[in-house]
């Protein structure tokens, strides 16, 4: 009965441990993958308006409300463009 005990203890040691590894990882793989940019917004008509400074796109969309895919909205630089619905 003792071994058994020690047996289960240390497999929810291990199971907890690798759980918080891989957690700890999927979360770094994630984070990385949301580049910030530097972004130049146009207006309708093509004028520029304004910058954005270090932004994803994620945020750059919600700031701007440009999600569609006509009229140039926003262009990172070196990096993609956002354009009006």
């Amino acid at each position: 009965m003792k071994n058994l005990k020690t047996t289960l203890l240390a497999l929810a040691l291990v199971a907890g441990v690798s759980g918080a590894f891989v957690t700890k990882t999927a979360n770094a793989a994630s984070n990385a993958k949301q580049v910030s940019y530097d972004w130049i917004r146009f207006d309708r008509a093509g004028n520029i308006t304004g910058t954005l400074t270090n932004k994803t796109v994620a945020q750059a969309q919600l700031i701007t409300g440009c999600t569609g895919s006509n009229q140039l909205c926003a262009s990172a630089i070196s990096g993609p463009v956002l354009r009006y619905n």
